[in-house]
């Protein structure tokens, strides 16, 4: 793992243009049923249909009980073209095969890339030793949208672990890098949007300031614990 460890001096001088937002929306998950499993789905939501680039967001947290198969769990082979699916792993682990032959499993912590470009067939299940001992699947998947002048391009496929995704250690904070570019550390995908995608993990009571780039949608996604904004409470997800 790259690690990277933050003077104050280098914090302040990273911060000091940073753009101040407003909250425009927020907006709670709702469940769906996707293939027999019961997942969160904060995006689409009923009176927000996308927030550019990303399409659709889908938080899945399962207890698996042990003695599966892989082919039993999960989502079967099914098609994408246009986007990225880009799927955080949080808990457990994720197997990923797909129609150009890629076969991959992403731990905890890590990432598994997928731009679909003019076409490709993948599944998504969870990895052998969960679905045979049983344990907790936790991920959060992003469908991220590309510029029409991209959409053709030629797919690819990326899985990022933990120990490969640029790691900043701040006083109070632990931030993963894993697309774009955060106090001059930079992610390992370059996507054909600009993007900034963090994983960031704060102690109880810490605050949190981050550099937004000037004209970009922003969406926070909270995962555990509790959050507030200007002194206000916040559920699952909200853009600015």
């Amino acid at each position: 793992m790259t690690s990277y460890l933050l003077t104050a001096q280098q914090l302040k001088q990273t911060r000091k243009h940073m753009a101040v937002k407003n909250i425009k929306a927020v907006l709670p998950s709702i469940k769906v049923n996707m293939g027999g499993n019961v997942i969160e789905q904060p995006l689409p939501h009923r009176t927000v249909e996308y927030i550019d680039p990303f399409l659709l967001i889908h938080h899945w947290k399962d207890e698996l009980p042990g003695g599966q198969t892989q082919a039993e769990l999960g989502v079967a082979p099914h098609p994408h073209r246009g986007f990225s699916p880009v799927t955080f792993v949080f808990q457990g682990a994720i197997r990923h095969q797909d129609s150009l032959g890629h076969d991959a499993v992403v731990s905890a912590g890590g990432t598994q890339w997928m731009f679909a470009g003019n076409g490709i067939t993948h599944s998504e299940r969870p990895g052998k030793a969960l679905a045979q001992n049983g344990g907790t699947l936790e991920i959060i998947q992003f469908w991220v949208n590309a510029p029409a002048k991209h959409k053709m391009e030629m797919p690819f496929y990326k899985p990022i672990t933990k120990e490969d995704t640029p790691l900043i250690e701040e006083e109070k904070h632990r931030i993963q890098v894993v697309c774009g570019e955060y106090a001059g550390v930079k992610g390992n995908v370059t996507y054909y949007s600009p993007l900034n995608l963090l994983r960031v993990a704060t102690e109880k009571g810490a605050d949190f300031m981050m550099a937004l780039e000037t004209g970009h949608n922003t969406i926070i996604y909270l995962l555990d614990g509790q959050i507030s904004i200007n002194d206000r409470p916040k559920p699952k997800i909200w853009c600015g």
